[in-house]
């Protein structure tokens, strides 16, 4: 099996929604929470002390704040010691002054700084997982599966169609504008419930669209 087929299998099974709907989320977004799962405990098993991985880290600034959450939950203290000691002496000579003024000016700079490790391979896995879908969207059996799917996400939505043939494409928007118009009524909905005037009227399926539209609107990782 190639890479892409790979891939596309894993992606095929992602999309296979089997939470209530209220847990569920985007299966390219579950891909990449799993693959920023195992690089940071690979970094904890294997690279703490890798010279490479120390100096990416100096030039990105330590993690951000969603991928820090994750260092506390998934990495010992001692290795989160041995991470943060670096970070925490890198930023003591800036601050400090004992850096020379061109490192100091690039890295206090306005520009863009390198994104954190764990973003990183986020999004790496999502060029990976949207191209491998997107290379296959005209045949019948992957069509299938993502029309049966409400649950891609707008970020992702958009980045298979740059990606996908034009006609693939645009039967993708097409899907998706869809899919926006029933969430959009169903928000609709809940606010028109919560007018004192209509309160006494039962819930429906509309219940839980705030937290779907929560995860179907979200924006890429920096």
């Amino acid at each position: 099996m190639s890479e892409t087929e790979s891939t596309l299998h894993e992606v095929m099974l992602a999309l296979k929604q089997t939470e209530p709907l209220e847990v569920a989320e985007c299966g390219f977004c579950r891909l990449e929470g799993r693959s920023v799962a195992r690089s940071i405990k690979t970094l904890a098993a294997e690279f703490v002390n890798d010279p490479q991985t120390r100096v990416n880290l100096r030039e990105s600034r330590g993690f951000c704040p969603e991928h820090s959450r994750l260092i506390i939950e998934h990495l010992d203290p001692v290795a989160v010691s041995i991470l943060y000691a670096d970070l925490a002496e890198v930023t003591w000579e800036l601050w400090a002054g004992k850096q020379p003024v061109s490192a100091s000016r690039r890295l206090f700079s306005s520009a863009r700084k390198p994104s954190c490790p764990p973003c990183i391979t986020a999004r790496e896995t999502s060029e990976r997982s949207c191209a491998a879908l997107a290379s296959q969207l005209s045949q019948p059996e992957i069509w299938s599966a993502v029309e049966a799917n409400r649950w891609i996400c707008v970020s992702h939505s958009e980045q298979i169609r740059k990606l996908a043939r034009p006609a693939d494409a645009e039967r993708l928007r097409i899907l998706e504008t869809n899919h926006l118009k029933s969430l959009r009524a169903e928000l609709e909905e809940i606010v028109r419930k919560n007018d004192y005037r209509f309160k006494g009227e039962s819930w429906g399926p509309e219940k839980d669209a705030w937290i779907r539209a929560v995860k179907k609107l979200q924006r890429p990782n920096s």
